[in-house]
């Protein structure tokens, strides 16, 4: 409880000095729902302050709505290219999708990182810049 109350207060300080910390240069995916990430495959996240997130996947690149109310955050409308690749690139697009979709939240780290928080549990992506 009270590290969500130091992220709300993080957050709400950045958007009042007109500074959204998730906009800007792209979040290079850390770590993804306890999946190890392959050699050379890094899913990204770039979030434009009109409300779309585009990026890639793992394979392909997407495109998508989010919405973000203070720490509260939700992803929708994602769509992405179709190219297939190897399997394990694609078990990485795949839990990428299904994390997005089950995202309710967000933390910035004391680092600089990102984590998008699920209901409960340890973050479902880890990102850094």
């Amino acid at each position: 409880m009270v590290r969500a109350l130091a992220i709300a207060a993080l957050l709400a300080s950045a958007m009042t000095a007109g500074a959204d910390p998730l906009t800007g240069a792209p979040w290079r995916v850390t770590g993804l729902a306890g999946l190890d990430l392959p050699p050379g495959v890094q899913p990204t996240l770039a979030f434009a302050p009109e409300g779309t997130v585009t990026g890639h996947a793992g394979c392909n690149r997407y495109r998508g709505r989010y919405v973000r109310d203070g720490a509260e955050v939700t992803f929708s409308a994602l769509i992405g290219t179709r190219m297939a690749c190897a399997r394990d690139v694609m078990a990485v697009e795949s839990r990428f999708f299904a994390a997005l979709a089950a995202v309710t939240g967000l933390a910035l780290t004391a680092e600089g990182g990102l984590e998008l928080l699920g209901s409960d549990g340890p973050p479902l992506v880890t990102a850094t810049r």
